[in-house]
């Protein structure tokens, strides 16, 4: 037993001093432990977010991202940022362990993205690098990562596998709604499909019908307890209660006008009574911010796919109303 110690101990020093550790972080694209993990005792407040907080319109007046512009209305508090195309609350949560109670972060707002609960991001394509990288966010020895990561102990599905996952949510998930005239994604993306978005002569609009449909299967969901993303956010809550974190859910603005025009109120109603699923589950638990309906759709940048990327008046108004919130944590401080 003391030289199968002896022999771990050795093997997670040298991994270590000789680099190959640092080398399996960049080679893992997980490079944010290295912000997180040299900032922890410089700043007071870190905000988690996905592409929503650093993607700009190339017209913008200001190309602030929404973390840089809470961070000037708090001159007396410094923001650390951890921002990263496509991660959610899956990825945060393990950020967020890293956060030991000597640690002078005492606030953290988490961006909180509704599709993020949807299958079309849960088995997206870039799933499984999130997965290895989420090896690297956990507080696991080294050596013990590494042999984590060469034997694959990660969600390492085939892309073909995944795709063939979302036809089959597609399919077989109901939506509980009553009011609504279809029940599955499959059937409401077949008949929008062939009848189509049609313009003021009556002809099938091919390329609003075709962002109709992308908005149906990124939308098109009912949230409940078995929801993956709702087990992470859970995690995240009784981890910040225990270390006597602040807490604050960032829920983002959706384009629900679009979806309104492209898909009439039945997407809209499904959207709704998600965020109303997640208000009533957390906003005695966290401070939490809806920012769902904040937003007109000339707001949003992206026309052609359905994302939470504003222009600068958009990033300038979620910080706004992030910040009302926060300062009412800095008053009771």
């Amino acid at each position: 037993m003391i030289v199968f110690v002896v022999i771990v101990f050795t093997a997670n020093y040298c991994y270590v001093k000789l680099g190959l550790y640092n080398a399996d972080i960049i080679k893992c694209n997980a490079e944010v432990v290295f912000k997180l993990d040299s900032s922890l005792n410089d700043h007071n407040i870190l905000y988690l977010g996905e592409s929503s907080n650093f993607t700009y319109s190339d017209k913008d007046s200001s190309k602030k991202s929404i973390s840089e512009l809470i961070d000037e209305s708090n001159p007396d508090h410094k923001i650390l940022t951890i921002s990263k195309g496509a991660i959610h609350a899956g990825n945060y949560k393990l950020l967020i362990k890293r956060i030991k109670k000597t640690s002078s972060i005492k606030t953290i707002i988490l961006t909180v993205n509704l599709r993020s609960f949807g299958i079309n991001w849960i088995e997206s394509d870039l799933e499984t690098n999130l997965s290895r990288s989420n090896i690297l966010y956990t507080n696991y020895p080294p050596i013990v990562k590494k042999l984590l990561l060469s034997f694959k102990a990660y969600d390492n599905q085939e892309i073909f596998k995944r795709k063939e996952n979302i036809r089959s949510h597609y399919k077989k998930d109901k939506f509980k709604l009553t009011n609504l005239k279809y029940e599955t994604v499959r059937d409401w993306d077949a008949d929008m499909f062939n009848k189509g978005v049609l313009d003021e002569t009556g002809n099938k609009n091919e390329e609003k019908t075709n962002i109709a449909c992308h908005f149906i299967k990124n939308y098109a969901f009912v949230i409940d307890e078995d929801n993956p993303r709702i087990k992470d956010l859970d995690e995240i809550v009784s981890y910040c209660k225990t270390n006597n974190l602040n807490l604050i859910f960032n829920l983002l603005p959706e384009n629900y006008e679009r979806a309104n025009e492209l898909c009439q109120k039945d997407l809209e109603v499904l959207m709704q009574s998600n965020v109303n699923f997640l208000k009533k589950r957390y906003e005695h638990k966290t401070i939490f911010v809806n920012n769902f309906a904040l937003l007109k759709d000339s707001c949003f940048i992206d026309r052609s796919w359905p994302t939470e990327h504003y222009i600068y008046f958009g990033r300038k108004a979620v910080a706004e109303n992030v910040n009302v919130h926060l300062s009412k944590i800095q008053k009771t401080n």
